[in-house]
Parts: C-alpha cells; structure tokens; sequence
C-alpha cells in the first residue's frame, strides 16, 4: 500500500483483532457485566447465553468479559479463574463430560493449578480422596507429570510412580474429579470458576442427540452435585458464558421439545429451566452506522504514522458516502466491515487512488460480486 505509506503503517489495519474497544455493544456487555456480578455474589450456578450470526463478535465479547475479569473490573473477579473451552473443536471424543472438563484444566493452564496447589496446606490436601488427594500433591511440587493427568494424558511408570497413581483419570471419575477440583478452589480462596464456552453451535452440529443430551447432562450433573454435596461454603461456583449461533440455540431448544414428549421431562430439560435463558440471554444484532464509522476509525488510528499530519482524520477515506457504502453492503456485521474495507483499500492502492469515495467504493463491490445487506 505504497500509496498510504506517508501516513498508514504498512500491516494488516482490517484483520479481525480483540485488542481494539468493542463497539456498539455496551447495552449487551452492561448485562453480561450485571449478570456477573450477581452470579459472583450468589450461592448458585448459572449460565448466560451470547447469541448472535456468524461475525457478529460473540468471541470478541467473551474476550472482553475474560479480559474485565482478569483486570478485576467487575465485584467478584478478584476470586474468579476463568478457562475459555471450544467443544467439538477437533474430531468427536466417546465421553463428552471427559472432553469438557479435561478442557477446562488446559485452558487454566499448569501455572494457575500450580498456585491454586500452593494455597493448601498439607492437612487441607489430606482430607481429598485418591486419586486427585496424589494430583494435588504433584501440582504443590509444580509437576508438569500431574498437569498432564488432569489433561487425561497416559503416564509411563515413572511418572505413576513420582505421581503416586496407578492409572491415567477415567472417565467414570471425571465428575468426581471436576467436583473435588472445585473444592480445591474454594480452600485456596477462589469463589468462581467462569467458563466461557465459545463457538457451541459446533457442538450442536457434530454431535447426535445422544452426545448433545450427554453434554447437558454433564452441565446438570455438576449443577445437581454442587446441590448436593454442599453450598457455597465447600465449592467454588460453576459459572458459564455460552457463545453460540441463534439458530444453534433454536436445534437444542427442537431437540428439548422432542425429548420432553419422549421422556416426559428428562434429559435437556431441567438444566434448560434452571439456567432460565429466557432471561439470560444478550442477542448481538447488526452494528448501526456509527459504530461501523468507529470501528473501521480506530483501526486507522492505530495504524497511523506518529507526528505526521494526515489530510483528513479518517485518511485515505475521506468521504463520508464510504462508510455508508460499507454500512450498506456489509449489513452491519463487524467482520464485513472488516472484510469490505480491507477489499476497498487494497484495490485503491493498486489503482493509486488517494482519495477513497463512496462512488469507487461501491464500484470497487460490485466488481467483486458483493451486493447490499441492507
């Protein structure tokens, strides 16, 4: 892009990125914020859905929010670890709660267990029960050897041996384990564990009924054993974000139709009715104009050369009819915007144009076969 090397960085200004502000979703995130706190407080479980169609940000947002938690920007954070889990991101596992926990433990990440171990005194890791009382013991020692366990990695003999267990974690164990992990929390000084749980339309997609209905069951069986084991005193609190399509949502609401008249209530159900979705829930709709003008703004400000004075503020497209082009063609998704604009640009410095109106703009679309969405 020589044409703008005056005044532009040379780099990618229109690649999708989380490192910018979120724009046009303050409504959105106000209420995941306010759903947090609360479920910070409370001596429950909860989840929140994030819908919204593919390239509407449900990753940024998920991004932000473990972001804000980490900054210690929301009551209750300075106690929360939080562990971003993909389900179904490689090829389909035989037990899906062992997927979804083992998960979780990679995404924590052998440091953060490392710590949590060294909060706890030897008599508070005593009164745990084989296996996990062994693993607790390996992660105080910071052992990689009892990091990998909890992955549900296979040890050789010598590792069995340092680590004091005679088998890798089954899957029959898994719940309990997951269970004694949340305890372990709890003991060090943690009250929540927040999961966020992204892009769970694949789930949906690569799963037959019977791996979806497991899935659930996994979320109402930690639910049920929180219940039942004991309150908030004893475990650090299951918390969940779940970034998902509408459409993704709408199959498992069918497949909880479906199964209620089987099973007369079973299954999806009752995890469904507690987690009250029906409230818990933010939509992430198209941007409107302004945030697609500030969006496409902050990338340009971000890339722009130091100290040098620019001919126009949102240089090389100096006419407002661009951004509305951009509105109009991209439908106000945020990775359209994206995608258009980064189009624009590379095609303008080609043709050597220092001036991107809206007229070249929507000529440089239609060239590339890209039609209105609004």
């Amino acid at each position: 892009m020589s044409v703008y090397r005056e005044y532009l960085f040379e780099g990618p200004l229109f690649n999708p990125s989380f490192e910018y502000e979120i724009r046009g979703r303050e409504k959105e995130l106000d209420k995941i914020k306010n759903f947090l706190k609360e479920a910070f407080e409370e001596e429950s479980v909860r989840s929140m859905l994030v819908l919204g169609d593919y390239g509407y940000g449900k990753s940024f947002m998920l991004y932000k929010i473990q972001k804000m938690v980490e900054k210690k920007e929301i009551e209750g954070a300075e106690k929360t670890i939080t562990a971003w889990v993909v389900i179904a991101e490689t090829e389909p596992v035989g037990a899906i709660s062992y997927e979804y926990v083992t998960n979780i433990f990679k995404d924590i990440g052998p440091n953060q267990l490392f710590e949590i171990a060294s909060k706890l005194n030897l008599d508070q890791i005593e009164k745990f029960k084989e296996p996990f009382k062994s693993i607790l013991r390996g992660l105080k020692d910071r052992k990689e050897s009892a990091f990998n366990w909890l992955m549900g990695e296979t040890q050789d003999a010598r590792e069995k041996k340092e680590l004091g267990v005679k088998r890798k974690l089954k899957t029959s164990e898994v719940l309990n384990i997951f269970m004694d992990f949340l305890e372990a929390m709890k003991t060090s000084g943690y009250d929540n564990l927040l999961v966020l749980l992204d892009e769970f339309e694949y789930a949906v997609n690569v799963y037959s009924e019977v791996k979806l209905t497991q899935l659930f069951h996994t979320f109402k069986s930690i639910f049920d054993r929180f219940i039942k084991f004991g309150d908030a005193s004893r475990f650090a609190k299951h918390i969940q974000v779940i970034a998902m399509t509408p459409k993704g949502f709408d199959a498992i609401t069918d497949l909880e139709t479906k199964l209620r008249k089987s099973t007369g209530g079973g299954g999806i159900t009752p995890w469904l009715s507690r987690m009250r979705f029906d409230i818990n829930h933010v939509i992430l709709g198209p941007l409107d104009k302004e945030a697609v003008t500030q969006i496409i703004k902050d990338r340009i400000e971000a890339h722009k050369v130091p100290f040098k004075e620019r001919p126009f503020e949102t240089f090389p497209f100096i006419h407002p009819e661009f951004f509305d082009m951009i509105y109009l063609y991209s439908g106000g998704n945020p990775r359209d915007v994206l995608y258009l604009t980064d189009i624009v640009l590379k095609k303008a410095a080609k043709d050597n144009i220092k001036e991107i109106t809206g007229k070249y703009t929507e000529a440089v679309l239609k060239e590339y076969g890209i039609v209105k969405q609004i």
